[in-house]
Order: structure tokens, then sequence, then C-alpha cells
């Protein structure tokens, strides 16, 4: 095999120096400064993308801050809105249970006013009733016409003891 033969190492370690050398000069004069510059420009971006995310964050966390505050004052706002509507509305009905209650007194003084004008009206008319009653029952049985008043006195006298 040549590449063992000893009079060949000498040529052998020549080319391969050379070829070592153009390999190192080529990949540090091209392919490792545009490897490195992409490099950097990629640490560039993360960099901002990390700070970016760091500034949502943060921007996030005031907002929800800001969010619960709003909503906190929110619900404060509607337990006093709520609050006050029953305060309202408890007055409110009670002024109507008011304005009812005198109403239905009224209505109930006014049919017990019409109820006894009625009763009296009645006793009236049963006075009556009863003295035509009686007087014809009189009449009829004992066949004596007798005077309206005393008869209306019987019944009177009769109306009282009862």
């Amino acid at each position: 095999m040549p590449q063992f033969d000893s009079t060949f190492f000498t040529t052998q370690l020549f080319w391969l120096f050379i070829t070592f050398v153009f390999l190192y000069v080529l990949m540090s004069t091209l392919t490792i400064p545009k490897i490195s510059a992409i490099l950097d420009k990629r640490k560039h971006i993360i960099d901002e993308n990390i700070n970016d995310a760091i500034k949502f964050k943060t921007e996030t966390e005031v907002l929800i801050a800001r969010y619960k505050n709003i909503q906190s004052e929110s619900r404060i706002k509607a337990i006093e809105i709520l609050k006050k509507n029953d305060y309202e509305l408890t007055k409110q009905i009670e002024d109507r249970q008011k304005q009812l209650s005198e109403r239905l007194n009224n209505q109930i003084k006014s049919a017990e006013c019409s109820i006894n004008d009625t009763k009296q009206h009645a006793l009236i008319n049963i006075h009556e009733i009863a003295t035509d009653i009686s007087k014809i029952a009189i009449m009829k049985l004992t066949g004596v016409l007798y005077d309206d008043t005393k008869i209306a006195q019987v019944v009177t006298t009769s109306i009282e003891d009862n």
C-alpha cells in the first residue's frame, strides 16, 4: 500500500500540510465568519424576543391588575346600586301598602256605614212589616180591627225586649 511506504511520507505530509492550511484559511475567512454572523444575528433575535416577552409579561400583569381592580370596583358599585334599589323598592312597597291599607280601611268604613244604613232601613221595614202582619193576624184571628199606633207600640216593645 502506498500510504504506508516510507518514501511517500514526505510528499504526503507536504500535501497534507498544504491541504490543511488551505482548508484552515478557507474556513477561517469564509465559512466561520458567515456562521458566526448567523449565530450572532440569531442570538440578537432571541434576546429581542426574550426582552419582548418580558415586556409583554409585565404589561399583561399590569393589565390583569387593572382588570381585577375595575372588576372589584364594578362589584362594589353594583352592590351599592342593588342596596339603593332595594331601599327604594322597599320604601315604595311600604308606601303602596299604606295607601292600600288606607283605601281598604275607607272601603271597610264605607261598607260598614252602608251595612248599618241597610240594617236600620231593614229594621224600620221589619217594624212596619211586623206591624202590618200583626194587624192582619189580629184581624183574621179575632175579627177586631185595632188602631195602627197601638199595634206599633206593642210591636216596638216586643222588639225592644228581645
